[in-house]
């Protein structure tokens, strides 16, 4: 018979009560017996495995009790050093990594995403190109991507349990929406997921013909939690993220706006929680 780690985890409580228990239930035995039909021998004998009995149920009650307060470390950690106010960094840093001079394209999700519950995300492949996708959550929060698609497109994954860098190649001789399903587990927590291409090769190599970008503007909010931001915001920060003309400079970059021309407009700002909270106005190009 094969047990989960759950299952074991949960025999392993019980065995520790169970076991103390055994051990008291004994030596109130040994103590009556005694009490009756006096023996010496006897009772030593009975009140020596009593005591290992008791023993052996307190070393596995501590044992728990040890590795629970080893868990709650990690997860203070976790909610220490991974925070709402360190997450744009976190973030930014692995899209950075992975997309490299990659451009934006397509939709975005930056919010809060219930645990467990699945967010249909599309994306859009060229016939034979490819697209790359990066999941990536707030720890302790774990990301989990699915996708059934026909036909099948090729798939490179590189990936942690809080993020996820997909390639996804359209061999197609159509193009193809691809919709991927992204949830979190453990936990819910703040979530970001965006969609990237390869830069064209003739923008890169000759800015000054490109085609002017074309404007856009999106709401971002600053305060301790999404859920109480006043207004909608597309982009949520943390308290003591950067803010004003730097963030709005990085959003840009951030959307395929290389010189990071950009306009900040801070037009909400209200008390609350640790910080307060305030919506902005970001416009690009």
């Amino acid at each position: 018979m094969n047990f989960s780690a759950e299952q074991l985890r949960e025999i392993g409580e019980w065995l520790g009560y169970g076991t103390i228990g055994l051990g008291l239930a004994l030596a109130l035995l040994t103590t009556f017996l005694a009490a009756l039909k006096p023996n010496t021998k006897l009772f030593l004998i009975s009140t020596a495995l009593s005591l290992v009995i008791v023993a052996a149920g307190a070393g596995l009650e501590f044992y728990r009790l040890w590795q629970r307060a080893r868990l709650d470390e990690a997860t203070l950690n976790f909610d220490k050093y991974f925070s709402a106010t360190m997450w744009p960094d976190l973030a930014n840093a692995i899209s950075m990594m992975f997309s490299g001079t990659k451009e934006p394209t397509g939709g975005s999700i930056d919010k809060h995403l219930e645990k467990e519950r699945k967010y249909i995300y599309p994306v859009d492949v060229p016939a034979g190109k490819c697209r790359y996708v990066i999941v990536i959550a707030q720890p302790p929060s774990e990301a989990v991507v699915a996708m059934a698609h026909s036909p099948e497109p090729e798939i490179q994954t590189q990936d942690r349990s809080f993020y996820k860098w997909m390639e996804i190649c359209n061999t197609d001789a159509q193009a193809q929406r691809y919709k991927l399903e992204v949830a979190l587990i453990k936990s819910g927590g703040l979530a970001r997921v965006f969609t990237y291409k390869d830069r064209d090769a003739a923008v890169i190599t000759s800015a000054t013909n490109k085609e002017e970008q074309p404007r856009i503007t999106f709401a971002v909010c600053l305060g301790q939690y999404s859920g109480n931001c006043p207004d909608k915001a597309d982009v949520f920060y943390g308290c003591g993220a950067v803010w004003g003309n730097e963030m709005a400079a990085i959003e840009c970059r951030k959307r395929g706006y290389p010189d990071g021309k950009s306009l900040f407009n801070q037009r909400i700002t209200v008390g609350g929680n640790k910080c307060g909270y305030s919506i902005a106005d970001v416009t690009c190009g």
